[in-house]
């Protein structure tokens, strides 16, 4: 295994670290890049059809789980075959974070703030990406990228896991 400061374009990502244990070509990002915004469509079509009958935590949840078990298959898997329905499920259950999130965010502000917090949202979301990349730099030289997948995989379930006990008492449908 290659530790994360591979040639790799960037390792943002969740679909450009794989290549590196994978033993495929760095062109096959792309692939897996399409592949997980086919799952992102397919999930958006799932999200449509459930319309309103389960509220925006319902979403939320097993989104969490879906993205963090694509991000430990990532981690787990040798075969770059298995790398194509790792990414459609990633991008499935990026689909119903981004919509979930956006939604609690939509039904729990006030109609005078909506800009404010979306401007902050986005912000914020921005600061992320930037922090996730600084933390990348960091552990680049310590951390093999199943590593890192892995550890971040097991972090968005536990959060699932931690949210799903904290709503135990509230209905989700």
């Amino acid at each position: 295994m290659k530790p994360l400061h591979t040639t790799s374009p960037s390792c943002s990502s969740s679909l450009r670290i794989p290549w590196a244990s994978l033993h495929a070509p760095k062109a096959s990002v792309g692939f897996l890049w399409t592949i997980s915004g086919v799952g992102g469509l397919v999930g958006s079509l799932v999200i449509l059809s459930l319309g309103k009958r389960h509220r925006s935590e319902a979403i939320l949840l097993p989104g969490l789980f879906l993205r963090g078990t694509s991000l430990i298959w990532y981690a787990l898997m040798t075969s770059y075959a298995w790398a194509v329905p790792a990414a459609f499920l990633a991008g499935f259950g990026d689909t119903w974070i981004s919509v979930a999130l956006f939604s609690l965010l939509m039904e729990r502000t006030k109609q005078g703030m909506l800009g404010r917090v979306t401007a902050f949202q986005e912000t914020a979301s921005a600061l992320t990406t930037f922090l996730a990349l600084v933390m990348v730099g960091l552990l680049k030289s310590s951390v093999f990228p199943w590593q890192f997948l892995l550890f971040c995989g097991l972090a968005l379930c536990g959060v699932g896991m931690s949210t799903t006990l904290g709503l135990r008492g509230a209905r989700l449908s």
